[in-house]
């Protein structure tokens, strides 16, 4: 993922070699043509919303090829004027200027990456005509809490800054258009990736299928290989260790535990009420667990004299322990803690990230920890390495106890004894990296699974997620096969 700043740099040295006008935005426009034309069906009803910069151009060259298809495309100017050789070209193409009911497919051609305001009401309601939206280089007032919410987003060269850090991006497509070897001689900033975690596409399914010149962003890659082989036995996947729950909130406990129960076939235990879980070996406390290769605490827990303790007597085991829900809000409160940190992996949603009062990268750097900060789009960082997101390709995570389920599937994946490497090279490329993609991935796919019903998809629960563990291990062995 590249910056804004990086995008404009390579853009100028491919317009000062242009062999004639606007060459750049029409191998834009003819690239966005070709991906609209892959999310609409034939003879397709279709609305530009053009602002007056090259967005704008790059939209209505856009609609003229699709006009020149023959779809029905009419456009919308945001301000007075236009780029110029683009409106003459739409309109000679059959395009008009107008907006007659609804569309299969509106395009976002209002401003691109260099806006950083919120869209207007009249462009929302511009883009409620559709029935799919396809914004160029980034939705009209992406970040803002008044964003245009793309079901795509196609891109230039290689991912930039919106693309990491804003789901309402949609899937992202990228279209080389001599960009991609000018963005290279450029440092990222760092990885993005994005999970087809639902059974829904906006193009082809194969990458193959696609156009020429169009890829999409990276998947979170092969997951570890979790299937037990001829040699192996209840404890050679790791025995993960949770504690998690307590008398005022018994469910993060067991929800936890589900998820590191489904993820691994070696030993869970458990500190606490283990009885929903027959397979589940219980321990009064940390001392009296007799083998743990890794440890869950937080979920559930409290944040005590007890739970800090507790949390204390687990980060003195020097094991790779994951901290979740009341151990990050005890880490917030106790600067003690800090110093002993390090290798541990962090889970905050937003809130809880809050209260620990820094930046993500800087906090992972300064005490050499992993952070997964929660989200439809998830950001990972770890010490002195480039940050990674994935767009997890749903929301049905967002519901009360899921994040319990992820910190079990990561606590099992921790306490694997050592991570095999992927057989290609993958956006992340620290262990502890590839395996919380790995994980978010599982939890992504598990999700999408849970909501799943023969009519199409319905909210869903954590405990559900939690059941379709073992479904999304094995889509996600069946991908890389």
């Amino acid at each position: 993922m590249y910056s804004l700043a990086t995008a404009r740099a390579a853009e100028k040295v491919l317009l000062q070699c242009e062999q004639e006008p606007d060459e750049l935005m029409k191998k834009a426009a003819a690239a966005c043509a070709q991906v609209a034309a892959a999310m609409i069906p034939d003879s397709s009803r279709v609305l530009i919303v053009a602002g007056p910069g090259g967005n704008g151009g790059d939209g209505l060259f856009a609609g003229t090829h699709l006009a020149l298809a023959g779809h029905t495309v009419h456009a919308v100017l945001t301000a007075d004027k236009a780029h110029e050789a683009a409106l003459r070209t739409f309109e000679a193409a059959g395009g008009q200027l107008r907006v007659d009911g609804e569309y299969d497919l509106v395009i976002d051609a209002v401003a691109g990456l260099g806006s950083t305001r919120a869209a207007s009401e009249e462009v929302i309601n511009l883009m409620a005509r559709g029935n799919r939206v396809l914004a160029i280089d980034s939705p009209t007032g992406c970040g803002t809490e008044d964003s245009v919410i793309a079901n795509a987003t196609i891109t230039f060269g290689h991912a930039r800054t919106p693309h990491a850090r804003y789901p309402e991006c949609g899937e992202v497509l990228i279209a080389d258009i001599g960009l991609r070897e000018e963005f290279e001689q450029h440092e990222p900033e760092s990885w993005t990736s994005f999970e087809p975690s639902q059974d829904i596409t906006l193009w082809p399914t194969e990458l193959s299928e696609l156009p020429e010149g169009l890829r999409r962003l990276a998947d979170t890659g092969p997951i570890p290989n979790l299937i037990p082989g001829i040699a192996d036995n209840k404890y050679t996947h790791g025995v993960t260790g949770i504690a998690a729950g307590s008398t005022k909130f018994p469910g993060a406990g067991i929800l936890c535990t589900a998820g590191a129960l489904r993820t691994t076939t070696s030993m869970v235990v458990s500190i606490g009420d283990s009885s929903a879980f027959p397979e589940v070996v219980p321990a009064r406390d940390v001392a009296s667990a007799r083998r743990v290769d890794a440890w869950v605490v937080g979920p559930g827990r409290g944040t005590d004299d007890a739970a800090l303790a507790e949390l204390e007597a687990i980060l003195d085991t020097g094991l790779p322990v994951l901290l979740d829900a009341d151990a990050i809000t005890l880490v917030a409160n106790n600067p003690h803690l800090h110093t002993k940190l390090r290798g541990t992996v962090l889970t905050p949603h937003a809130g809880e990230f809050a209260r620990l009062g820094g930046d993500q990268q800087e906090l992972s750097d300064t005490w050499g920890c992993h952070i997964l900060l929660k989200g439809r789009i998830t950001t990972i960082t770890s010490p002195d390495a480039l940050p990674v997101s994935v767009n997890t390709g749903n929301s049905f995570a967002a519901t009360a106890g899921s994040g319990d389920v992820l910190a079990g599937i990561i606590g099992a994946l921790v306490a694997l004894p050592e991570l095999p490497e992927h057989p290609e090279e993958r956006p992340a490329k620290g262990t502890m990296q590839r395996m919380l993609l790995s994980a978010v991935a599982i939890h992504a796919h598990a999700a999408a699974l849970a909501a799943k019903q023969p009519e199409g998809y319905a909210p869903t629960t954590a405990n559900q997620i939690a059941q379709a563990i073992s479904r999304a291990i094995a889509k996600l062995n069946a991908r890389s096969l």
